[in-house]
């Protein structure tokens, strides 16, 4: 009950977390929630290393879950360290991992399922068959790993892309304002060498001409 009661709350704190509007409108809102999803995140992550250790698939179930608990609470630590130090893309890279792994629990809804389909079709015409089953447990073992696994590479991917858009942003910006000032400065040159013509009709030219 420990672990899913704060377990809810993290979640829904975690989607506030990843909203960019939030975050960059209302950055009061995204720290308080911020703060809730760490004070959530750790009872719900002691929570599930307790729960870890009596698994319905075996061995197999038990090591992903204990993996995916101790990674969450260090992702979820190291987050919160690293907003206390102002190390804010350090803060955002690990959140990103730490909501990958807390994530996990849904997206492994979405694998049992297919991964029992695949590997126990029998059950899909209803044939009576549970955890007992060796390639059933197999499956629910498989699941516990990918469940994690997956998000966790999404988040690593997000991660390191994101850089490479932003410097790419960085560098067409700054290529446009070369451009910008090129410009600026060849008008500025071609109207210093122009002639303006006076009111009496008479064409002048800038002092540096007429003393040469």
């Amino acid at each position: 009950m420990t672990h899913i009661f704060f377990g809810s709350v993290m979640l829904c704190c975690g989607v506030l977390q990843l909203w960019p509007w939030l975050r960059n409108n209302h950055p009061r809102v995204h720290r308080w929630t911020g703060r809730t999803y760490v004070v959530t995140a750790i009872p719900t992550g002691v929570a599930a290393l307790v729960t870890s250790q009596f698994p319905m698939a075996g061995p197999s179930q038990q090591v992903a879950n204990t993996f995916l608990a101790t990674l969450f609470l260090l992702f979820t630590v190291l987050g919160f360290r690293a907003a206390r130090q102002r190390r804010f893309k350090d803060h955002r890279e690990w959140m990103y991992r730490s909501y990958a792994m807390a994530f996990s629990i849904i997206t492994n809804r979405f694998w049992g399922v297919v991964l029992i389909m695949i590997f126990v079709p029998d059950v899909m015409t209803g044939a009576d068959i549970g955890p007992e089953d060796a390639t059933f447990a197999s499956a629910a073992a498989a699941s516990a790993w990918v469940s994690w696994i997956v998000n966790l590479l999404i988040a690593e991917w997000i991660i390191h892309r994101r850089p490479r858009r932003r410097a790419d942003r960085a560098g067409a910006a700054r290529r446009r304002a070369d451009r910008a000032e090129r410009q600026a400065s060849a008008s500025r040159s071609v109207e210093r060498q122009t002639p303006v013509s006076s009111s009496s009709g008479i064409a002048t030219v800038p002092p540096s001409k007429a003393t040469s």
